[in-house]
């Protein structure tokens, strides 16, 4: 394999380090030397160079948590809500395979260099056909992959027992609702383990690895959640799964077991390093106190948290309690296009706000830096392989136009990450290079065909999309006015729960 000499004005080989003039020297794939610019030109004399005088180069940036869409659920026909009622909808078919070759594409584009996709079949009888497809687009595009089939097939509308909701609905939404909830049931535990294992046969590799993925606790039979964790342990797989995201899931914890659902997994012996869980917004400090002590590793997802109405997750806490945090777009971002950057900056000035004393600590840049790479690469099952520029580790790097990022005049003691989530958009990504491979350069794909993969992502939507979702839509939408008005009379259930906030903001009185 040739050898790569990647360069610019600072190097970021990890959260803690910054090196001026620095450059990374890559041979057959790996890092094999970290310096000074001409130190390492004189030295290695490379077959190719990437960079500039005046570049910042960085880790790969980790994506920890997604569930692979391209076209956005906003492009789609959604309108955000709140998770409860936003979850039901029905999409008119589209390519999986060129789906998600998008969104490799605005993945690579903003930096991101390695993702976890959450999958939930949309046809459950051939679920393993659907998801070939869509990790022969992952392999195709280079980027490094942590999958795991989404399973979720209980407690379809509310939390606890159905029948009384059920009870509730006319003839017509009870006939819609049964559908609804045979269709989730089609995807049976069987069906699940079968599918974990024969794509894990088939797929596993360097680049892609095949992990367990249960939606959430409240979604899946204790038994069948009890024996994904133990295969997990036993596989040596991550367990990915959503906690305690919303105040109803929250308040269910407590009805169920007398305790919050992430007591009660730890009480199940579920938590672990090999456990990733996403949003944690409803959340005590007993359950930081436990993610912390398992060392579980948590997920956050911040614009994906407001734009579906959930609150704002205590990541402070988190964080000053030794938890290892990662940052996932949810497939919902803030601008609905992908920036990672973007999402890094949302994480950093949305924990600004934790006290109201002046001058008091809050989240920085570079912690915020860490989440997006090397607690993202511990989030998705890679531990200390990724997320960090270091003698002996896959060569996952970034180039980014930092001139651009400080023009017409940027003050130039600043910390370049400071700059980089001040100021950095995805259009700044100059360069992506995977296990020393270029997958990006100037700016431009080497391996995909960005004309022709939005060309055949387009052909692949129906012609009457609009008209099919609207009719879907329609019929869902006395369905969801029920769910609202089951989970409202819950409210004075939540009232003693919401009296003493993380972060502290204004007060009505």
């Amino acid at each position: 394999m040739s050898t790569l000499l990647v360069y610019g004005k600072y190097l970021i080989p990890d959260a803690g380090r910054t090196i001026p003039s620095g450059a990374v020297f890559v041979k057959d794939g790996k890092v094999q030397e970290i310096g000074q610019y001409k130190d390492l030109m004189r030295k290695f004399k490379p077959d190719h160079l990437l960079g500039d005088a005046e570049a910042l180069v960085i880790p790969g940036l980790v994506n920890a948590h997604g569930h692979g869409r391209g076209i956005s659920d906003f492009q789609r026909g959604a309108i955000d809500d709140t998770l409860e009622v936003w979850k039901f909808r029905r999409y008119p078919p589209i390519s999986a395979y060129w789906d998600t070759l998008w969104q490799c594409i605005l993945l690579l584009e903003s930096g991101v260099t390695a993702v976890m996709h959450n999958h939930t079949p949309a046809k459950p009888l051939s679920a393993v056909e659907e998801m070939e497809q869509i990790l022969q687009a992952y392999g195709k595009s280079g980027l490094r992959l942590a999958f795991a089939p989404a399973l979720s097939y209980v407690n379809t509308f509310v939390y606890g027992e159905q029948e009384p909701f059920l009870s509730t609905l006319s003839p017509e939404d009870r006939k819609l609702a049964e559908q609804l909830m045979q269709h989730s049931r089609l995807f049976t535990p069987e069906r699940y383990f079968d599918s974990v294992d024969t794509l894990a046969r088939s797929y596993d590799s360097n680049f892609i690895r095949i992990h367990h993925g249960p939606m959430a606790p409240q979604w899946v039979e204790e038994g069948v959640l009890l024996e994904i964790e133990k295969r997990a342990r036993k596989e040596g797989k991550m367990l990915f799964t959503h906690v305690q995201q919303t105040p109803q899931q929250y308040l269910y914890g407590l009805k169920t077991y007398g305790k919050t659902l992430i007591a009660w997994m730890e009480e199940k012996g579920i938590l672990g390093p090999h456990v990733s869980l996403g949003h944690c917004v409803w959340i005590t400090e007993g359950d930081i106190q436990i993610v912390a002590r398992t060392r579980c590793n948590v997920t956050h997802h911040p614009s994906c948290n407001l734009r579906v109405r959930n609150g704002i997750s205590p990541l402070w806490h988190l964080y000053t309690a030794g938890v290892s945090v990662g940052l996932g777009m949810d497939d919902k971002e803030f601008g609905d296009d992908r920036d990672f950057i973007e999402e890094m900056r949302m994480a950093s000035k949305l924990h600004r706000v934790v006290d109201a004393v002046p001058g008091s600590p809050c989240l920085g840049s570079r912690d915020v830096f860490r989440m997006a790479t090397e607690g993202g690469a511990r989030c998705i099952g890679w531990g200390d392989t990724l997320g960090k520029i270091e003698v002996g580790k896959p060569a996952d790097l970034v180039v980014l136009d930092y001139p651009r990022m400080t023009e017409p005049f940027t003050f130039s003691a600043h910390d370049p990450i400071e700059v980089l989530l001040q100021r950095g958009r995805k259009t700044h990504v100059h360069h992506v290079v995977v296990e020393g491979e270029i997958l990006l350069k100037n700016g431009v794909l080497t391996k995909l065909d960005k004309g022709e993969v939005l060309a055949k992502l387009k052909e692949s939507i129906p012609a009457d999309y609009t008209a099919q979702f609207q009719q879907s839509q329609e019929a869902l939408s006395s369905l969801k006015k029920s769910i609202s008005r089951w989970f409202a009379e819950q409210e004075r259930e939540l009232e003693p729960y919401l009296r003493d906030p993380f972060y502290r903001m204004n007060n009505r009185k």
